[in-house]
């Protein structure tokens, strides 16, 4: 989704946008900064798109390909956690990254995993570890631990 504003001031007519991608599930996967979109002076022009950025391969026309801060979210296509071992749960987020133009090299900010835990009729799905990354070598990356007892029934 495509949204634009746009500011007249002393007789000069400015436009800055923000995009937000979304997967085929309607998850957002990205979310592109306005210094990253370069739109052209008449609205118009894009409008002849479908997704109005005009991606092709990949790349879009207006999304700079070298500056602005794109963030992505990535999101599991399974599930391999289980109540004893971390992993991953179809349609959580899986890991974050940060990116520099739709071409930039994605840089890893956080990752995470899960346990699937069944019990009276529910299932629910605690995150179990979440790793940061304070660098872009992914060097000192600090992981969190979450350990989940379920309780007893007393009765």
């Amino acid at each position: 989704m495509l949204e634009v504003i746009r500011t007249t001031e002393g007789g000069v007519t400015r436009q800055q946008g923000t995009y937000t991608r979304y997967n085929f599930r309607g998850q957002a996967v990205w979310k592109v900064s306005p210094e990253a979109i370069a739109l052209p002076a008449n609205l118009a022009d894009i409008e002849q798109y479908p997704d109005l950025l005009n991606e092709v391969a990949g790349n879009f026309q207006y999304i700079s390909d070298t500056s602005g801060l794109i963030e992505v979210t990535n999101y599991a296509a399974a599930t391999t956690a289980t109540a004893t071992t971390a992993g991953s749960v179809d349609r959580f987020v899986s890991s974050t990254v940060v990116m520099r133009g739709d071409r930039g090299a994605p840089v890893l900010q956080e990752a995470f995993t899960y346990f699937v835990q069944s019990g009276g009729g529910s299932t629910v799905m605690p995150l179990a570890t979440r790793t940061t990354y304070p660098n872009t070598t992914a060097a000192g990356a600090q992981t969190t631990t979450d350990t989940y007892r379920r309780p007893e029934l007393k009765r």
